[in-house]
């Protein structure tokens, strides 16, 4: 249990983090969030609790993948909201493009892959 709280404790610390330098200046917040802290403590996590070598290489490859459909949704965002579409339109059209992004991803990944859920 000690364990769990620590990860989740780490986790958040890095969401407050991001969240906190967003709120002073964008650029090095997008860099900090950019970075793949999240992905890098849940290898750590997963290597620490003994998960498999071959489990932590297919979780990496995923994590290439499913960054991708990411970028649209990003692009979409800053250039809705600097045309002066309100946030919640331009948030909306962005999860939207996101959404299309990621079912086009998933769809390629699963077919190449041959992974399943």
């Amino acid at each position: 249990m000690t364990l769990y709280i620590i990860k989740t404790l780490l986790s958040a610390a890095l969401i407050v983090l991001v969240t906190e330098v967003a709120r002073r200046g964008g650029a090095l917040a997008g860099l900090i969030a950019a970075l793949p802290f999240t992905s890098l403590l849940a290898i750590a996590w997963m290597r620490f609790d003994s998960t498999r070598i071959e489990n932590i290489a297919t979780f990496s490859e995923g994590v290439v993948w499913f960054v991708l459909p990411s970028l649209p949704f990003f692009i979409a965002l800053a250039r809705l909201l600097r045309a002066g579409v309100s946030f919640g339109a331009a948030f909306a059209g962005a999860l939207l493009v996101y959404v299309i992004a990621f079912a086009a991803t998933a769809f390629v990944y699963f077919r190449v892959t041959g992974e399943r859920l």
